[in-house]
């Protein structure tokens, strides 16, 4: 399997698994076409453009906006060994409007003391 298979398939695999949640992540109930989005979403990726981590989401959001009818924009925001990104959509409205895409590979680092 190459790499553009490779991201084809884990996709199809998130898509399936955001569609089958009713993008539940969002809030505490599913939302509904017909409350959301009524605006434009925000996804913020703290990794490089054209990392897999920047390219899976730009495919599964474009097939969302598609179904919902209203633009997904990803942004790179990098720097911070992610902090930057993280920091921008905590600092974001919670209304919902603003996402961000992490991979698993999140890392805490305690203060070091002696």
């Amino acid at each position: 399997m190459n790499r553009r298979d490779a991201l084809k398939l884990g996709a199809r695999s998130l898509s399936a698994v955001a569609a089958t949640a009713g993008f539940s992540a969002l809030g505490s109930r599913p939302a509904r076409a017909d409350d959301w989005p009524t605006k434009n979403v925000r996804v913020i990726v703290p990794y490089g453009a054209g990392s897999a981590t920047d390219l899976i989401p730009r495919t599964i959001f474009e097939a969302v906006a598609g179904r919902l009818g209203h633009s997904f924009i990803v942004e790179n925001r990098l720097g911070g060994g992610t902090t930057v990104g993280a920091s921008a959509v905590a600092r974001a409205e919670p209304d919902g409007y603003t996402i961000l895409v992490h991979s698993n590979a999140i890392e805490s680092r305690a203060p070091l003391r002696r």
